[in-house]
């Protein structure tokens, strides 16, 4: 207790390293109270037969110095022959508490510095030592309940060896995955957003130690900064270029994969993993966000918090506090990264509360996830609790309620709710549903083509339709939930659909029921024909396996890469870095583009871009310094004053794979 006060008191005093001190003390403590002078079985007997408690039967004075063999089967007196004061069931509770602490600890420190990085150390211990906690939990649940039915790690290699084609079907796929998402990772896509670029930026003044930023509060567009450390780690890990800053998208888009069919495996069976994972593995709108950066997090997040869920509900309730717990950790961790997180805390407590009602998950369970989720939210929560504005500001741009808002998606003045609510719940609803049909990605993030093949959107609304046919079961009413609460804010409410960065939290119901669908149909088929066609269907199986592969990737790496928007941006950027410090660079792209882009600021990182607005604003070239002007072909005509000022150079005009004009660029060498 006073290792807990003195952590809490130094903490918010922003004493950071004896806070951490104190609260390390905390968790040592722990062990040594676990080792406390050892208690005999006979003192523990005795004492219980003074006091009349022993089993309600009579003892003699000859039963006081020899328990009996029921006696000592006894488990509180199997701890008191182990020598611990605090039963090893309480241990775990005790650590969880130490986690928390440490986090309330950080959460406390970065509240009186949100400068400083110095409370990221205590924040990831605290969540080691929770995580630590829920293994310690389960083992104990495990120890005490060992036909629970979940994965023994004494017996990893059996539980392998029994599921081995479970295992060769996953690495399989997630081998698939991972090729789809990292070949030409730093070509393709051809073109970064600026509301990539914006954080990428940021993570780049991490990497390079000129960065103001904490951890734990929010930067551009009040988007979290701890995204952006993670990121930069990635920089400086694996270099500072746009590969190293996709990688994060790449192996969450990976790790999709892997949990759909983890999912599917678990709940349906083997061929539902199978054939779900393999649709989002070559899906071309998932392999595109598993290369964009930032989009994805929330539904990797929203994918495990589901499946710990069903984990949970399947689990004797003893087991349950650990994947719950887990659950709010990786629920807590998700508040870190894009605003489609939001849709995590509202399914996810409409799931909770559904368990709970059903008497599937107890309260120690739900306090498990809520202490779990503090732990790792903790320091963002009491920055969002102070400044509420950074945790609903891109909620309200969005809305497409909004006077404006309901204005620009029906193209007139005069619109107005409640009088168009109608037309504009008809317009958003279409256009929402229709990503799913036939409709790509209004975004400007990946391009306008149909987001699926026509065989996927056949199965998966077919597979729709069979999971209505079975929603008292609760996994079935949890994918149709999934994909229409995904469908209501992710796109009915929200601006501009479809817009797949909000919209695609939604793929996992989508292929799941796919592949239930493909599921059933291959069961009344086999009980019709009253045998197994499993060997039978392969050919026919792996043909169109093989064609929606082709569709995808074709889509994807040929048709897609010429019609990305944002190339030309790219592109200059890419120039401008190869005139290094030897040429005064200048940008003509004014009112479309400014020469603070921050694509510029990422690309061409260290390196001076002047916006220039006429010819008379170049400065005079210094020796040893040459001149680079780039322009978008809506300014190339004030290219020719430029070059009357500074003769001498050469123009070359950038063009894209289907002939459109990029920009120009004029070049004159440094003065010798």
């Amino acid at each position: 207790m006073v290792a807990l006060l003195a952590a809490v008191f130094a903490y918010s005093r922003n004493s950071v390293v004896s806070g951490f001190i104190a609260a390390t003390s905390l968790v040592i403590s722990v062990g040594v109270l676990g080792r406390l002078p050892k208690v005999s079985a006979t003192q523990v007997q005795n004492a219980k037969i003074w006091a009349g408690v022993v089993d309600g039967r009579d003892q003699t004075d000859a039963n006081l110095d020899r328990p009996t063999h029921d006696h000592v089967a006894n488990r509180g007196e199997v701890q008191a022959q182990g020598g611990v004061l605090i039963e090893p069931r309480y241990v775990p509770t005790i650590i969880a508490m130490c986690g928390l602490l440490l986090s309330v600890a950080a959460s406390l420190a970065a509240d009186s510095d949100r400068n400083s990085r110095l409370p990221l150390i205590p924040w990831m211990v605290g969540v080691i030592v929770f995580l630590v906690s829920l293994a310690l939990q389960y083992m104990t649940a495990r120890t005490e309940h060992e036909d629970s039915g979940l994965p023994n790690l004494r017996h990893g290699l059996s539980i392998a060896m029994k599921h081995r084609d479970s295992l060769l079907v996953i690495g399989f796929v997630s081998l698939l995955a991972f090729f789809l998402r990292t070949y030409n990772l730093s070509l393709v896509p051809p073109s970064i957003h600026g509301d990539e670029a914006e954080p990428a930026v940021i993570a780049m003044d991490i990497a390079t130690g000129n960065s103001n930023y904490g951890p734990f509060v929010t930067g551009w567009y009040d988007l979290p900064v701890l995204h952006q450390y993670l990121q930069a780690v990635f920089l400086n890990v694996f270099g500072r270029n746009i590969g190293s800053i996709r990688l994060i998208s790449v192996i969450v888009g990976t790790a999709s994969v892997g949990v759909v069919f983890l999912m599917g495996r678990f709940i349906w069976n083997v061929s539902v993993g199978a054939v779900a994972s393999f649709l989002m593995a070559v899906n071309h709108l998932h392999i595109a966000y598993s290369r964009i950066v930032g989009y994805l997090e929330p539904t990797l997040g929203l994918l495990l918090l589901v499946f710990l869920i069903f984990v949970a509900r399947r689990a004797i309730p003893k087991c349950q506090p650990a994947p719950m717990g887990l659950a709010g950790v990786i629920t807590g961790m998700c508040m870190y990264t894009y605003f489609s997180n939001r849709l995590m805390l509202v399914f996810g407590l409409l799931l909770l509360l559904i368990s709970f009602g059903q008497r599937k998950i107890s309260a120690l369970s739900i306090g498990y996830f809520l202490i779990g989720f503090v732990v790792a939210f903790g320091p963002l929560l009491l920055f969002h609790l102070e400044n509420p504005s950074t945790f609903f500001s891109r909620s309200d741009a969005v809305n497409v309620f909004e006077a404006h808002n309901v204005q620009h998606t029906l193209g007139r003045q005069d619109a107005s709710l409640p009088k168009d609510l109608i037309e504009l719940l008809t317009h958003q609803f279409i256009y929402a549903t229709g990503m799913f049909i036939f409709l790509g990605d209004v975004s400007k993030y990946f391009f306008e083509s149909a987001a699926f093949d026509p065989i996927t959107v056949a199965i998966c609304f077919a597979g729709f339709g069979l999971l209505v046919t079975r929603l008292r079961r609760f996994e079935e009413f949890t994918l149709l939930s999934w994909f229409l609460i995904t469908l209501i804010f992710g796109g009915i409410v929200s601006l501009n659909p479809p817009s797949a960065q909000k919209l695609i939290m939604a793929l996992p119901p989508y292929f799941l029921a796919g592949a239930i669908f493909i599921d059933g149909l291959r069961r009344l088929i086999s009980s019709v024909l009253r045998t197994n066609i499993a060997l039978a269907a392969v050919p026919i199986v792996g043909i169109i396996g093989v064609w929606q592969l082709l569709w995808n990737v074709n889509v994807y790496f040929t048709v897609y890469p010429p019609r990305a928007a944002g190339i030309s941006a790219l592109q200059a950027a890419n120039r401008f870095s190869i005139a290094s410090d030897k040429y005064d660079a200048y940008f003509m792209g004014a009112p479309a583009i400014y020469a603070n882009y921050s694509v510029f600021r990422l690309i061409d990182y260290g390196v001076t871009i002047t916006e220039l607005g006429s010819a008379s604003d170049i400065k005079p070239l210094g020796t040893g310094h040459g001149l680079v002007v780039i322009a978008l072909p809506h300014r190339v005509a004030e290219l020719q004053p430029v070059e009357a000022r500074f003769p001498g150079g050469t123009i070359l005009t950038n063009v894209d794979l289907l002939g459109r004009e990029l920009y120009t660029e004029y070049r004159v060498p440094p003065i010798q």
